[in-house]
This record gives C-alpha cells, sequence and structure tokens, in this order.
C-alpha cells in the first residue's frame, strides 16, 4: 500500500486536539505501525488476535480526527527471526467516534477553566509563531 507520510494532523480548526499517524494509504484509510516493548504483545496480536487497548483507542482517535473509515494497523517486533511484521484492517466504530466527540467537548471545556484559572487564553501558546500549512 503507497504511504503519504504525516506529521500531526489537527482535528479543528482551533487547533485543540489531534494525530499523529504513521502515514495516510488512501482516501480511506491510514497506518499505525508498532514495536512493543515487550515480545509478549507482539505474540497476543500474532498468535491470539489481541491488539493493546491503547493502540485500538488510538487508532480509533486517528480515525476520529481524520474522518477516515479503515485503519491498517501493523505489528513489528525485529527479534522475531520467522515472523516479524504482521498487519490487519481495523474498521472504524461509530460508537467511539461519539464517546470521543463528548471527550473533546469535556476537555476543551476543562482546559478553559483551567487556563481561566491561569490568567490565559486557549490559543495564547501560538501567539508569535507562524503555523506551517502542510504541503
Amino acid at each position: 500500500v503507497p504511504v503519504q507520510p504525516v506529521t500531526f494532523l489537527f482535528g479543528d480548526d482551533a487547533l485543540r486536539y489531534g494525530c499523529s499517524p504513521d502515514g495516510i494509504a488512501d482516501d480511506f484509510s491510514g497506518i499505525e505501525i508498532k514495536c512493543p516493548w515487550t515480545t509478549k504483545v507482539y505474540l497476543d496480536f500474532l498468535l491470539y488476535g489481541e491488539i493493546k487497548q491503547d493502540y485500538i483507542d488510538q487508532v480509533q482517535f486517528s480515525m476520529f480526527v481524520t474522518g477516515l473509515n479503515y485503519w491498517h494497523f501493523a505489528n513489528y517486533d525485529p527479534r522475531m527471526r520467522n515472523k516479524s511484521f504482521e498487519s490487519v484492517v481495523i474498521e472504524r466504530d461509530e460508537d467511539k467516534m461519539k464517546t470521543f466527540t463528548d471527550a473533546v467537548g469535556q476537555m476543551a471545556h476543562d482546559m478553559d477553566v483551567a487556563l481561566d484559572r491561569l490568567g490565559m487564553k486557549f490559543g495564547d501558546q501560538w501567539a508569535g509563531y507562524q503555523l506551517k500549512e502542510a504541503a
């Protein structure tokens, strides 16, 4: 699958949240590749089809941010000599998308309350910086 590398993709015009996928494959899917800290995580994936919940959440959030429908998830473990790279396609979970919509709204509210207590407003961190558009 040809992959377009990306850096950080913001999910809103206010630049409050985003994701940093390993790449975008096409108009429908992205890419995430993990090299787990332990071989057990890789073996759970390889032998039982189990994907670490943190990875699933990350992939689903990337779909939330990008609006894409599928994510190619790959696990790689260089310590495994015979089988080191395996991948699956994960589909968008609409229930998760609703959860993220609520969570992002709550996070923005909580952030604004905390910043107000500090005498700041969201966006102050961007003052003086020129954000570059992706090429």
